[in-house]
Protein backbone atom coordinates (compact mmCIF):
# COMPACT_ATOMS: atom_id res chain seq x y z
CA UNK A 1 0.00 0.00 0.00
CA UNK A 2 2.82 2.41 0.88
CA UNK A 3 4.47 1.69 -2.46
CA UNK A 4 1.16 2.28 -4.25
CA UNK A 5 0.54 5.58 -2.50
CA UNK A 6 4.12 6.68 -3.17
CA UNK A 7 3.69 5.89 -6.85
CA UNK A 8 0.40 7.79 -7.01
CA UNK A 9 1.92 10.81 -5.33
CA UNK A 10 4.91 10.68 -7.64
CA UNK A 11 2.61 10.57 -10.66
CA UNK A 12 0.61 13.53 -9.36
CA UNK A 13 3.80 15.51 -8.86
CA UNK A 14 5.12 14.46 -12.28
CA UNK A 15 1.94 15.60 -14.00
CA UNK A 16 2.17 18.91 -12.18
CA UNK A 17 5.81 19.48 -13.06
CA UNK A 18 5.63 18.40 -16.71
CA UNK A 19 2.58 20.40 -17.72
CA UNK A 20 4.81 22.59 -19.90
CA UNK A 21 3.50 23.42 -23.34
CA UNK A 22 4.45 25.02 -26.62
CA UNK A 23 2.14 27.95 -27.30
CA UNK A 24 1.22 28.65 -30.90
CA UNK A 25 -0.16 32.10 -30.21
CA UNK A 26 -1.98 32.55 -33.51
CA UNK A 27 -4.30 29.61 -32.80
CA UNK A 28 -4.11 29.87 -28.98
CA UNK A 29 -3.50 26.13 -28.73
CA UNK A 30 -0.99 24.10 -26.77
CA UNK A 31 0.95 21.09 -28.04
CA UNK A 32 2.94 18.73 -25.85
CA UNK A 33 5.68 16.68 -27.49
CA UNK A 34 6.62 13.46 -25.75
CA UNK A 35 8.33 10.20 -26.65
CA UNK A 36 8.30 6.50 -25.90
CA UNK A 37 10.90 3.84 -26.56
CA UNK A 38 8.11 1.51 -27.73
CA UNK A 39 4.63 1.95 -29.12
CA UNK A 40 1.70 0.38 -27.32
CA UNK A 41 -0.20 -2.15 -29.43
CA UNK A 42 -2.88 -3.34 -26.96
CA UNK A 43 -4.49 -1.00 -24.46
CA UNK A 44 -7.55 -3.12 -23.74
CA UNK A 45 -8.00 -2.73 -19.93
CA UNK A 46 -8.53 -6.49 -19.70
CA UNK A 47 -5.39 -7.63 -21.52
CA UNK A 48 -2.74 -4.90 -21.72
CA UNK A 49 0.78 -6.04 -20.88
CA UNK A 50 3.50 -3.40 -21.29
CA UNK A 51 4.07 0.07 -19.87
CA UNK A 52 3.74 1.38 -23.43
CA UNK A 53 0.25 -0.17 -23.60
CA UNK A 54 -0.72 1.33 -20.25
CA UNK A 55 0.58 4.74 -21.31
CA UNK A 56 -2.16 4.91 -23.96
CA UNK A 57 -4.81 4.25 -21.31
CA UNK A 58 -3.47 7.11 -19.20
CA UNK A 59 -4.81 9.53 -21.84
CA UNK A 60 -8.04 7.87 -22.96
CA UNK A 61 -9.49 6.59 -19.67
CA UNK A 62 -10.48 8.13 -16.35
CA UNK A 63 -10.33 6.47 -12.91
CA UNK A 64 -13.14 6.27 -10.38
CA UNK A 65 -10.98 8.30 -7.99
CA UNK A 66 -7.45 9.62 -7.90
CA UNK A 67 -5.19 11.73 -5.71
CA UNK A 68 -4.46 15.41 -6.05
CA UNK A 69 -2.45 17.93 -4.08
CA UNK A 70 -4.48 19.73 -1.42
CA UNK A 71 -1.76 21.86 0.18
CA UNK A 72 1.49 22.00 -1.75
CA UNK A 73 3.37 23.85 0.98
CA UNK A 74 2.54 21.20 3.58
CA UNK A 75 2.67 18.30 1.12
CA UNK A 76 -0.90 17.22 1.86
CA UNK A 77 -2.89 15.21 -0.71
CA UNK A 78 -6.58 14.46 -1.10
CA UNK A 79 -8.84 11.87 -2.75
CA UNK A 80 -10.84 13.37 -5.65
CA UNK A 81 -13.59 11.85 -7.77
CA UNK A 82 -13.69 11.32 -11.55
CA UNK A 83 -15.86 8.44 -12.85
CA UNK A 84 -17.42 8.17 -9.39
CA UNK A 85 -19.06 10.96 -7.43
CA UNK A 86 -18.90 9.16 -4.09
CA UNK A 87 -17.77 5.87 -2.55
CA UNK A 88 -19.31 4.66 0.69
CA UNK A 89 -18.77 1.62 2.90
CA UNK A 90 -22.29 0.13 3.19
CA UNK A 91 -21.38 -3.21 4.75
CA UNK A 92 -23.56 -2.70 7.82
CA UNK A 93 -26.69 -2.22 5.70
CA UNK A 94 -25.89 -5.09 3.33
CA UNK A 95 -24.72 -7.95 5.52
CA UNK A 96 -26.73 -10.43 3.42
CA UNK A 97 -24.19 -9.88 0.62
CA UNK A 98 -21.45 -11.36 2.79
CA UNK A 99 -23.21 -14.71 2.80
CA UNK A 100 -24.63 -14.52 -0.72
CA UNK A 101 -21.22 -13.91 -2.30
CA UNK A 102 -19.32 -16.15 0.13
CA UNK A 103 -16.79 -13.58 1.36
CA UNK A 104 -13.82 -14.56 3.51
CA UNK A 105 -14.72 -13.19 6.93
CA UNK A 106 -12.11 -12.11 9.44
CA UNK A 107 -11.12 -14.73 11.99
CA UNK A 108 -13.69 -15.00 14.77
CA UNK A 109 -16.23 -12.86 12.92
CA UNK A 110 -19.67 -13.74 11.57
CA UNK A 111 -21.70 -11.94 8.91
CA UNK A 112 -23.99 -10.56 11.61
CA UNK A 113 -21.20 -8.78 13.49
CA UNK A 114 -19.31 -7.55 10.41
CA UNK A 115 -20.15 -3.90 9.76
CA UNK A 116 -17.36 -2.55 7.58
CA UNK A 117 -14.67 -3.35 5.05
CA UNK A 118 -16.59 -5.54 2.58
CA UNK A 119 -19.46 -3.87 0.70
CA UNK A 120 -18.84 -0.56 -1.05
CA UNK A 121 -21.39 1.54 -2.92
CA UNK A 122 -20.04 3.51 -5.88
CA UNK A 123 -22.15 6.41 -7.14
CA UNK A 124 -21.30 6.90 -10.79
CA UNK A 125 -20.68 10.19 -12.53
CA UNK A 126 -23.88 10.89 -14.47
CA UNK A 127 -22.01 13.24 -16.82
CA UNK A 128 -19.60 10.51 -17.93
CA UNK A 129 -19.88 9.52 -21.59
CA UNK A 130 -18.01 7.68 -24.32
CA UNK A 131 -16.21 9.78 -26.91
CA UNK A 132 -19.25 9.46 -29.22
CA UNK A 133 -21.43 11.10 -26.56
CA UNK A 134 -23.26 7.95 -25.39
CA UNK A 135 -23.82 8.03 -21.60
CA UNK A 136 -21.89 5.55 -19.45
CA UNK A 137 -24.17 3.77 -16.96
CA UNK A 138 -24.02 0.97 -14.40
CA UNK A 139 -24.84 -1.54 -17.16
CA UNK A 140 -21.51 -0.74 -18.84
CA UNK A 141 -19.57 -1.55 -15.68
CA UNK A 142 -21.42 -4.82 -15.06
CA UNK A 143 -20.97 -5.95 -18.68
CA UNK A 144 -17.29 -5.08 -18.45
CA UNK A 145 -16.76 -7.05 -15.25
CA UNK A 146 -18.49 -10.09 -16.75
CA UNK A 147 -16.15 -9.98 -19.72
CA UNK A 148 -13.06 -9.32 -17.62
CA UNK A 149 -13.71 -12.48 -15.55
CA UNK A 150 -15.10 -14.51 -18.48
CA UNK A 151 -13.79 -18.07 -18.06
CA UNK A 152 -13.82 -18.55 -21.84
CA UNK A 153 -11.39 -15.64 -22.30
CA UNK A 154 -8.93 -15.96 -19.40
CA UNK A 155 -8.08 -12.27 -19.66
CA UNK A 156 -4.55 -11.27 -18.72
CA UNK A 157 -5.59 -8.59 -16.20
CA UNK A 158 -8.39 -10.59 -14.58
CA UNK A 159 -6.02 -11.51 -11.75
CA UNK A 160 -6.36 -7.96 -10.44
CA UNK A 161 -10.00 -8.76 -9.64
CA UNK A 162 -10.00 -12.46 -8.69
CA UNK A 163 -6.92 -12.34 -6.46
CA UNK A 164 -5.29 -9.92 -4.04
CA UNK A 165 -6.57 -7.59 -1.35
CA UNK A 166 -9.18 -5.90 -3.58
CA UNK A 167 -10.48 -9.05 -5.33
CA UNK A 168 -14.22 -9.00 -5.97
CA UNK A 169 -16.16 -11.65 -4.04
CA UNK A 170 -16.82 -14.70 -6.21
CA UNK A 171 -14.46 -13.45 -8.92
CA UNK A 172 -12.21 -16.51 -8.83
CA UNK A 173 -15.13 -18.95 -8.96
CA UNK A 174 -16.55 -17.19 -12.03
CA UNK A 175 -13.14 -16.97 -13.70
CA UNK A 176 -12.74 -20.74 -13.25
CA UNK A 177 -16.36 -21.60 -14.12
CA UNK A 178 -16.39 -24.82 -16.11
CA UNK A 179 -12.78 -24.43 -17.19
CA UNK A 180 -9.48 -26.08 -16.43
CA UNK A 181 -7.88 -24.51 -13.37
CA UNK A 182 -4.48 -24.59 -11.75
CA UNK A 183 -4.13 -24.55 -7.97
CA UNK A 184 -0.94 -23.48 -6.24
CA UNK A 185 1.36 -26.21 -4.95
CA UNK A 186 3.84 -24.66 -2.53
CA UNK A 187 6.47 -26.86 -0.83
CA UNK A 188 6.00 -26.30 2.91
CA UNK A 189 9.01 -25.17 4.91
CA UNK A 190 9.77 -23.01 7.91
CA UNK A 191 12.25 -20.22 8.49
CA UNK A 192 15.77 -21.54 7.98
CA UNK A 193 14.54 -24.87 6.61
CA UNK A 194 15.22 -26.29 3.16
CA UNK A 195 12.12 -26.49 0.90
CA UNK A 196 10.81 -30.03 0.36
CA UNK A 197 10.76 -30.70 -3.39
CA UNK A 198 10.43 -34.46 -3.00
CA UNK A 199 6.87 -34.79 -4.31
CA UNK A 200 6.46 -36.70 -7.58
CA UNK A 201 5.87 -34.04 -10.22
CA UNK A 202 5.19 -36.57 -12.98
CA UNK A 203 2.48 -38.34 -10.96
CA UNK A 204 0.84 -35.06 -9.94
CA UNK A 205 0.63 -33.56 -13.44
CA UNK A 206 2.28 -30.31 -12.30
CA UNK A 207 2.50 -27.14 -14.37
CA UNK A 208 4.16 -23.75 -14.08
CA UNK A 209 2.70 -20.48 -15.26
CA UNK A 210 4.46 -18.32 -17.82
CA UNK A 211 1.70 -15.78 -18.38
CA UNK A 212 3.79 -13.04 -16.81
CA UNK A 213 1.29 -11.73 -14.26
CA UNK A 214 0.57 -14.61 -11.87
CA UNK A 215 2.46 -13.96 -8.67
CA UNK A 216 4.94 -16.31 -7.09
CA UNK A 217 6.24 -16.27 -3.52
CA UNK A 218 7.02 -12.78 -2.17
CA UNK A 219 4.39 -11.35 -4.58
CA UNK A 220 6.65 -11.39 -7.64
CA UNK A 221 5.50 -12.45 -11.10
CA UNK A 222 7.72 -14.00 -13.75
CA UNK A 223 7.94 -10.57 -15.41
CA UNK A 224 9.17 -9.10 -12.11
CA UNK A 225 11.83 -11.79 -11.88
CA UNK A 226 12.98 -11.02 -15.42
CA UNK A 227 13.12 -7.28 -14.66
CA UNK A 228 15.22 -7.96 -11.55
CA UNK A 229 17.62 -10.18 -13.47
CA UNK A 230 16.81 -13.42 -11.63
CA UNK A 231 15.35 -15.13 -14.68
CA UNK A 232 16.52 -14.86 -18.28
CA UNK A 233 14.11 -13.19 -20.67
CA UNK A 234 15.27 -15.57 -23.40
CA UNK A 235 14.49 -18.58 -21.19
CA UNK A 236 11.01 -17.25 -20.46
CA UNK A 237 10.41 -16.57 -24.17
CA UNK A 238 11.39 -20.15 -24.95
CA UNK A 239 9.04 -21.43 -22.26
CA UNK A 240 6.14 -19.41 -23.61
CA UNK A 241 6.50 -21.02 -27.01
CA UNK A 242 5.59 -24.36 -25.44
CA UNK A 243 2.79 -23.06 -23.19
CA UNK A 244 -0.84 -23.96 -23.62
CA UNK A 245 -3.62 -21.47 -24.32
CA UNK A 246 -3.95 -20.64 -20.63
CA UNK A 247 -0.27 -19.73 -20.28
CA UNK A 248 0.93 -22.92 -18.53
CA UNK A 249 3.63 -25.40 -19.45
CA UNK A 250 4.21 -28.92 -18.15
CA UNK A 251 6.75 -28.80 -15.33
CA UNK A 252 10.08 -30.62 -15.60
CA UNK A 253 12.80 -31.23 -13.02
CA UNK A 254 15.00 -28.41 -14.33
CA UNK A 255 12.38 -25.80 -13.37
CA UNK A 256 11.37 -27.42 -10.10
CA UNK A 257 13.33 -25.10 -7.81
CA UNK A 258 12.66 -21.84 -9.66
CA UNK A 259 8.93 -21.37 -9.93
CA UNK A 260 5.59 -21.77 -8.23
CA UNK A 261 3.79 -24.87 -9.49
CA UNK A 262 0.23 -25.60 -10.55
CA UNK A 263 -1.81 -28.78 -10.87
CA UNK A 264 -4.81 -29.02 -13.21
CA UNK A 265 -8.45 -29.36 -12.18
CA UNK A 266 -11.97 -28.33 -13.22
CA UNK A 267 -14.01 -25.42 -11.89
CA UNK A 268 -17.69 -25.74 -10.97
CA UNK A 269 -20.03 -24.08 -13.46
CA UNK A 270 -21.52 -20.93 -11.89
CA UNK A 271 -23.44 -17.89 -13.15
CA UNK A 272 -22.39 -14.28 -12.70
CA UNK A 273 -25.48 -12.88 -10.97
CA UNK A 274 -25.49 -15.29 -8.04
CA UNK A 275 -21.71 -15.58 -7.73
CA UNK A 276 -19.91 -12.29 -8.34
CA UNK A 277 -20.28 -9.42 -5.88
CA UNK A 278 -20.29 -6.59 -8.39
CA UNK A 279 -23.87 -5.63 -9.21
CA UNK A 280 -26.14 -2.81 -10.33
CA UNK A 281 -28.30 -0.93 -7.80
CA UNK A 282 -29.70 1.61 -10.27
CA UNK A 283 -28.57 3.23 -13.52
CA UNK A 284 -25.85 5.23 -11.76
CA UNK A 285 -25.01 3.10 -8.73
CA UNK A 286 -23.09 -0.15 -8.40
CA UNK A 287 -22.00 -2.13 -5.36
CA UNK A 288 -18.66 -3.88 -5.09
CA UNK A 289 -18.36 -6.70 -2.55
CA UNK A 290 -14.75 -7.38 -1.62
CA UNK A 291 -13.68 -11.00 -1.14
CA UNK A 292 -11.85 -10.17 2.08
CA UNK A 293 -11.74 -7.31 4.56
CA UNK A 294 -10.12 -4.18 3.12
CA UNK A 295 -9.42 -0.78 4.67
CA UNK A 296 -11.44 2.03 3.06
CA UNK A 297 -8.38 3.91 1.80
CA UNK A 298 -6.92 0.71 0.38
CA UNK A 299 -10.18 0.18 -1.46
CA UNK A 300 -10.04 3.71 -2.88
CA UNK A 301 -6.54 2.93 -4.11
CA UNK A 302 -7.96 0.00 -6.06
CA UNK A 303 -10.35 2.45 -7.75
CA UNK A 304 -7.56 4.52 -9.30
CA UNK A 305 -8.36 2.65 -12.51
CA UNK A 306 -11.48 0.94 -13.89
CA UNK A 307 -12.26 -2.25 -15.81
CA UNK A 308 -14.55 -0.41 -18.25
CA UNK A 309 -14.81 -1.44 -21.93
CA UNK A 310 -17.22 -0.43 -24.71
CA UNK A 311 -19.70 -3.28 -25.27
CA UNK A 312 -20.39 -2.87 -29.00
CA UNK A 313 -16.72 -2.65 -29.97
CA UNK A 314 -15.71 -5.40 -27.54
CA UNK A 315 -18.31 -7.79 -28.96
CA UNK A 316 -17.60 -6.84 -32.57
CA UNK A 317 -13.94 -7.69 -32.07
CA UNK A 318 -14.50 -11.15 -30.61
CA UNK A 319 -12.90 -14.20 -32.21
CA UNK A 320 -14.27 -17.59 -31.12
CA UNK A 321 -12.23 -19.81 -33.46
CA UNK A 322 -9.43 -20.60 -31.00
CA UNK A 323 -9.33 -22.54 -27.74
CA UNK A 324 -10.02 -19.24 -25.95
CA UNK A 325 -12.30 -16.38 -26.95
CA UNK A 326 -10.35 -13.21 -27.76
CA UNK A 327 -11.20 -9.66 -28.83
CA UNK A 328 -9.29 -7.02 -30.76
CA UNK A 329 -10.76 -4.26 -28.58
CA UNK A 330 -8.23 -1.50 -27.86
CA UNK A 331 -5.72 -2.35 -30.59
CA UNK A 332 -6.44 0.43 -33.12
CA UNK A 333 -8.29 3.73 -33.46
CA UNK A 334 -11.27 1.89 -34.93
CA UNK A 335 -11.50 -0.57 -32.02
CA UNK A 336 -11.11 2.04 -29.26
CA UNK A 337 -13.62 4.23 -27.47
CA UNK A 338 -12.20 6.87 -25.13
CA UNK A 339 -13.78 8.01 -21.88
CA UNK A 340 -10.80 10.10 -20.79
CA UNK A 341 -9.78 13.72 -21.43
CA UNK A 342 -8.11 12.79 -24.72
CA UNK A 343 -8.82 10.53 -27.69
CA UNK A 344 -6.54 9.02 -30.32
CA UNK A 345 -6.47 11.21 -33.43
CA UNK A 346 -3.90 9.31 -35.49
CA UNK A 347 -1.40 6.48 -35.29
CA UNK A 348 1.61 5.38 -37.32
CA UNK A 349 2.57 1.89 -36.23
CA UNK A 350 5.85 1.90 -34.26
CA UNK A 351 6.38 5.57 -35.17
CA UNK A 352 3.92 8.01 -33.66
CA UNK A 353 0.61 8.40 -31.84
CA UNK A 354 -1.28 11.69 -31.59
CA UNK A 355 -3.94 12.55 -29.02
CA UNK A 356 -6.42 15.42 -29.13
CA UNK A 357 -9.09 16.57 -26.69
CA UNK A 358 -12.10 14.31 -26.24
CA UNK A 359 -14.86 16.91 -26.51
CA UNK A 360 -17.35 14.58 -24.79
CA UNK A 361 -15.25 14.04 -21.67
CA UNK A 362 -17.33 15.01 -18.64
CA UNK A 363 -14.71 17.42 -17.28
CA UNK A 364 -14.78 19.89 -20.18
CA UNK A 365 -16.92 22.98 -20.68
CA UNK A 366 -16.75 25.73 -23.29
CA UNK A 367 -15.49 29.22 -22.55
CA UNK A 368 -16.82 32.43 -24.08
CA UNK A 369 -14.79 31.76 -27.25
CA UNK A 370 -16.06 28.22 -27.65
CA UNK A 371 -12.79 26.64 -26.51
CA UNK A 372 -12.79 23.53 -24.33
CA UNK A 373 -11.58 24.20 -20.78
CA UNK A 374 -11.58 22.15 -17.59
CA UNK A 375 -11.53 23.24 -13.97
CA UNK A 376 -11.15 21.12 -10.86
CA UNK A 377 -14.28 20.42 -8.84
CA UNK A 378 -12.03 20.53 -5.78
CA UNK A 379 -9.60 23.08 -4.38
CA UNK A 380 -5.82 23.03 -4.68
CA UNK A 381 -4.04 25.41 -2.32
CA UNK A 382 -7.38 27.01 -1.52
CA UNK A 383 -8.68 27.62 -5.03
CA UNK A 384 -10.21 25.90 -8.04
CA UNK A 385 -7.56 25.27 -10.70
CA UNK A 386 -7.59 24.92 -14.47
CA UNK A 387 -6.39 21.52 -15.71
CA UNK A 388 -5.75 19.70 -19.01
CA UNK A 389 -4.41 22.79 -20.78
CA UNK A 390 -2.87 20.73 -23.58
CA UNK A 391 -4.85 20.56 -26.83
CA UNK A 392 -2.68 18.03 -28.63
CA UNK A 393 -0.15 15.45 -27.44
CA UNK A 394 2.34 13.99 -29.91
CA UNK A 395 4.25 10.87 -28.81
CA UNK A 396 7.10 9.80 -31.08
CA UNK A 397 8.87 6.47 -30.81
CA UNK A 398 12.61 6.95 -30.35
CA UNK A 399 15.46 5.58 -28.30
CA UNK A 400 16.86 7.37 -25.27
CA UNK A 401 19.79 8.89 -27.16
CA UNK A 402 17.53 10.41 -29.81
CA UNK A 403 15.11 11.65 -27.15
CA UNK A 404 17.95 13.39 -25.31
CA UNK A 405 19.11 15.18 -28.43
CA UNK A 406 15.59 16.24 -29.36
CA UNK A 407 15.00 17.59 -25.84
CA UNK A 408 18.29 19.54 -25.75
CA UNK A 409 17.46 21.05 -29.15
CA UNK A 410 14.05 22.17 -27.90
CA UNK A 411 12.10 19.72 -30.06
CA UNK A 412 10.76 17.70 -27.12
CA UNK A 413 8.70 18.86 -24.13
CA UNK A 414 10.17 16.27 -21.76
CA UNK A 415 13.07 13.89 -21.30
CA UNK A 416 13.35 11.20 -18.62
CA UNK A 417 16.86 11.40 -17.22
CA UNK A 418 18.78 8.11 -16.85
CA UNK A 419 20.25 7.55 -13.38
CA UNK A 420 23.82 7.94 -14.62
CA UNK A 421 23.28 11.56 -15.72
CA UNK A 422 21.12 12.80 -12.85
CA UNK A 423 24.10 14.38 -11.13
CA UNK A 424 24.86 16.40 -14.26
CA UNK A 425 21.49 18.11 -14.11
CA UNK A 426 21.01 18.10 -10.33
CA UNK A 427 21.23 21.90 -10.06
CA UNK A 428 19.78 22.72 -13.48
Amino acid sequence: MKKTITLLLALCMLLSMTAVAEDTAAEATYTYKSYSTAMGNNWNPHTWETSADDAVNSYITSPFVTMSILDSEEGIYQWVYFMATSVEDVTAANQADLTKYNVTLQEGKTAEDTTEGFVFEIKLNEKAAWQDGTPITADDYIYSMKQLLNSEMKNYRANLYYAGESAVAGGLAYYNSGSEIYSAVVPAYGEGDTPDYSFDIAANNVYLTVDGTTTFTSSYSINDLVDMGYVSADDVAALKEGANALGYIQLTEEYLKEFLFYVSGKGDVVDYESTVGCYKVDDYTIRYVNQQYIDFNYFLTSLTSTWLVHEDLYEAGKDTTGSLVTTNYGTSIETTMSYGPYKIESMQKDKQIVYTRNENWFGYEKDENGNLVSYTNYEVDGEVMQRYLIDKIIVDVMDEAAAKQAFLKGDMSEWTLPADVLITYATS
